[in-house]
């Protein structure tokens, strides 16, 4: 398959996209979707790919055509959402929990820079074979970065306002979408070395926060799903068509040719499919896959991974079923690469490779005989060996011929590339994570580091480490988070003691953003008999930022037989409670303000009550 590396987006992102009734033919030339990028899409030369193993925090390396693993990269902690991309030379690793983008070098297998940004999934990677963007939603800036070291070049675009969305089309032209519905195309200026509007922002219907920009070979398309209208913009052949609004979470193609375009519906067991200007819609729970996952397109094929069943679908261009292939039970991701197809699962041992021709074969995804290597631990120390001569050099002021002896060890040089990620707010603490490059130990190995971690709020905290990062640190904001700074001090030491100081701080930019109505906030809710009468109700959240961070009370509701409403932290991840009420089914939402999130449905069940066994009855 050809075509270009664009926008990393959050997975969560991708839920939203088409209806299932039936759709007028609407797309012309097919080209309505287009071709999208997500980030399991990597291209690289050597014929190695990187495959991401969120439950470890790893990036695995493996080599199709020895099916054996190569590599094993630690790069974010376990359980965070991580985003790779790749190209020749360059692996970029984007923890989009903490918001952190990583640098590695992979012929070198070390770190080389870092950027941070926001978490909660609000970071982005741009990727092509010449540029490297990232964007930050929450911030509302575009960056382009360095590919050595993730310095920013240049200043960065501010949107002036949240960015709903961005991509990055096959002509390097840079789409952003604001909250408020405008778009805004850029391009690198070399004469400025910045990024530059190359029109003016053009407003798109209907488009909101929860807007998707989809990438083509030129412009892109906008879909507004929640408003039901998709507009293309910037194609050549720019046109609105609305369509009916889909509740629940739709999967798109990451990538696709223009006459073959499918997306799927998870909660409603479907996948479309635009071929030929037709809309063909298959009903996938019918075969087994009530929850399908992210469509790929591959020589001709549609490959539809189907979530804790532990098999990929396989269609034709016109929906007909072929041999389906068994995978690990789990959520299988499908990758792109090197005119191949990988599906492996986050924690599983093996994964399956599709050739062009269709042929299966396997890979090794996990071989814990193959150590873990840091890419932020330091080279070893490489210092004279004792044999080794010093050239010898005149004595300031001393007698021709005298020497000098040579200088000894020295403490470290100060650190650099000091940089502070935040990973979580919630309400009036801010978490964050410190981290920095490993200087010159001048002689002698480095034994460790000293971090001081201070606010302008009154936060200090000292600690003393061995590792080129901090782990989670908790920061009282006192009030709002918002516009806080914090400044971290970080110094090396080794046999000769601490070495210079390497400084670097962050200012938390997070104004507040209204919560969205319907949004998935209450993932699970369950109803257990207490008594005759009552239930204890557990409830479990995840709450997106805006959710997080609402200056109001929030509230978790019930309705059914009883209603009633349980105050509750808008940053809540569980709650446990009790209430009255009889059998029958509950649903629960939570509130922040006036605006509603999703709902989840439960059943709670009252055992009847027997009546007392009859002592004085009548004996017939």
């Amino acid at each position: 398959m050809t075509g270009y590396l664009g926008g990393h987006r959050a997975r969560e992102r991708r839920a939203r996209l088409l209806a299932w009734a039936v759709i007028p033919v609407m797309l012309v030339a097919g080209v309505l979707l287009g071709i999208r990028f997500g980030p399991d899409l990597l291209s690289t030369s050597d014929g190695l790919t990187w495959l991401s193993d969120a439950v470890r925090g790893e990036a695995v390396q493996v080599n199709p055509d020895t099916g054996r693993q190569e590599n094993r990269l630690k790069v974010a902690p376990a359980g965070n959402q991580i985003d790779l991309a790749q190209r020749e030379g360059l692996l970029v690793v984007t923890d989009k929990t903490t918001g952190t983008l990583t640098v590695i070098d992979p012929s070198a297998l070390v770190t080389s820079g870092r950027w941070f940004g926001s978490g909660g999934g609000a970071v982005e990677v741009l990727l092509n074979k010449e540029l490297l963007y990232v964007v930050d939603r929450l911030r509302g800036m575009v960056q382009r970065l360095d590919p050595l070291n993730a310095r920013p070049l240049g200043p960065a675009w501010s949107a002036g306002g949240l960015i709903a969305d961005a991509a990055l089309d096959g002509r390097n032209t840079v789409w952003a979408l604001r909250g408020d519905g405008m778009l805004s195309s850029l391009a690198w200026a070399p004469e400025t070395n910045a990024l530059t509007e190359t029109a003016p922002p053009v407003r798109v219907r209907a488009a909101g926060p929860r807007s998707l920009v989809i990438p083509h070979d030129q412009g892109v398309t906008v879909v507004a799903s929640e408003a039901g209208v998709v507009s293309r913009v910037g194609t050549g052949d720019d046109s609105v068509v609305e369509i009916p609004p889909v509740p629940g979470k739709i999967n798109p193609a990451p990538q696709a040719p223009s006459d073959l375009v499918p997306v799927s519906a998870a909660d409603s067991g479907k996948v479309l499919l635009f071929h030929r200007g037709r809309a063909i819609t298959i009903d996938t729970g019918g075969m087994g896959c009530a929850r399908p996952g992210e469509p790929v397109v591959f020589h001709g094929r549609v490959y539809v991974g189907c979530e804790g069943v532990g098999k990929v679908l396989v269609l034709g261009r016109d929906g007909e079923r072929r041999s389906d292939i068994k995978v690990p039970a789990g959520a299988p991701k499908l990758t792109v690469n090197d005119d191949k197809l990988f599906i492996h699962v986050d924690g599983a041992d093996t994964g399956v490779i599709v050739g062009r021709d269709g042929k299966i074969s396997s890979t090794v995804t996990r071989d814990e005989t193959q150590p873990v290597n840091d890419p932020d631990s330091p080279p070893p120390s490489k210092s004279p060996s004792k044999g080794s001569r010093q050239n010898p050099s005149p004595a300031a002021g001393g007698a021709p011929g005298a020497t000098s002896s040579p200088p000894g060890p020295k403490v470290p040089a100060a650190p650099g590339g000091v940089g502070i990620a935040a990973q979580f707010e919630y309400g009036t603490t801010l978490r964050v994570e410190a981290s920095w490059e490993a200087p010159a130990d001048n002689g002698s190995a480095i034994t460790g580091f000293s971090l001081v971690l201070t606010s302008d709020r009154g936060f200090s905290k000292s600690l003393s480490l061995t590792a080129l990062r901090s782990g989670a640190i908790e920061i009282p904001c006192n009030t709002r988070c918002h516009g806080l700074r914090v400044q971290a001090e970080v110094s090396a030491a080794n046999a000769n003691g601490p070495g210079a100081v390497g400084r670097g701080s962050y200012t938390h930019n997070a104004p507040a953003v209204a919560p969205g109505a319907g949004d998935t906030v209450v993932t699970s809710a369950g109803a257990e008999e207490a008594t005759r009468t009552t239930f204890r109700g557990e409830a479990a959240f995840n709450p997106p930022f805006a959710w997080r961070t609402f200056e109001g009370s929030c509230t978790l509701n019930y309705s059914g037989p009883a209603t009633g409403s349980r105050p509750v932290s808008c940053w809540a991840t569980t709650l446990s409670f009790t209430f009255t009420g009889g059998s029958g089914t509950y649903r629960f939402w939570m509130q922040a303000g006036p605006v509603k999130s999703n709902e989840v449905q439960t059943f709670g069940y009252h055992e009847p009550i027997e009546p007392p066994p009859c002592s004085r009855c009548q004996i017939p």
